[in-house]
């Protein structure tokens, strides 16, 4: 019988012994920060390292093989992080941000800073 991923989890194959695996062996409390165009999503969670080489194999890919032998490879540690909340940011982008701010400087408005929100996960 094989393991299954957690659900709600974050994972990352990080290279075992190096300052992402100490940080977390440390202290567990992570904050992960993602970004595509003008959204932007920020991640608070805890994160645990073990050596779940059933996971390890069934998240492996081709982009892998850069860093490791292949998922046996003892130097591959998974970072599974559990979320606990998350805020997110959508900006106007920069052309209609800077109109905005020339905007908001010509008539004392404030200027928009896009959507924003959070989620208790």
């Amino acid at each position: 019988m094989t393991s299954q991923p957690a659900r709600r989890a974050i994972y990352i194959l990080a290279i075992k012994g190096e300052d992402s695996d100490r940080q977390i062996q440390a202290d567990s409390e992570v904050v992960l920060s993602f970004q595509k165009g003008v959204s932007f999503v920020v991640v608070h969670g805890n994160a645990h390292a073990p050596d779940d080489r059933a996971n390890i194999k069934e998240l492996w890919n081709a982009f892998d093989k850069a860093w490791w032998d292949g998922p046996e490879d003892p130097r591959i540690r998974l970072l599974t992080i559990t979320p606990a909340s998350a805020e997110y940011w959508e900006s106007p982008g920069k052309l209609i941000a800077y109109a905005d701010m020339l905007v908001a400087a010509a008539t004392g408005k404030r200027p928009s800073t896009g959507e924003l929100g959070s989620v208790q996960l």
